[in-house]
């Protein structure tokens, strides 16, 4: 299984979040209530995050259950850029670990996400 470390938005005003290795869903942070907007721009950058790790995009929408994928999903808030990210993962089959922030002791703790 293939697993990939991101953190959903890049943000002057959030959290810098050196775990998202492997780069960021939003690079910025689009207007949060344009849902189909955010659904469409989180299937675009995911699946060139997939492609730029290898993945073929052409097999990935044919088979997508040979392509194990487990994300590592870095986050501070933005629920409605979480849900549109989680309905495209969802879709493919993807499955997602939460990490969020704590303010308390500055480290993030885990929740994974039922699919």
């Amino acid at each position: 299984m293939k697993t990939l470390t991101l953190a959903l938005s890049q943000s002057k005003y959030t959290y810098n979040i050196p775990e998202a290795i492997d780069g960021y869903i939003f690079d910025y942070t689009p207007d949060i209530t344009e849902i189909v907007a955010l659904e469409n721009k989180a299937e675009i950058k995911l699946l060139d995050i997939l492609h730029s790790k290898g993945f073929k995009k052409r097999n990935f929408f044919f088979k997508p259950e040979t392509y194990k994928v487990h994300i590592n999903l870095y986050m501070t808030g933005f629920s409605s850029m979480l849900i549109s990210f989680l309905n495209v993962c969802y879709s493919y089959g993807i499955h997602v670990t939460c990490y969020h922030y704590n303010r308390k002791d500055n480290h993030f703790f885990a929740q994974e996400v039922a699919m």
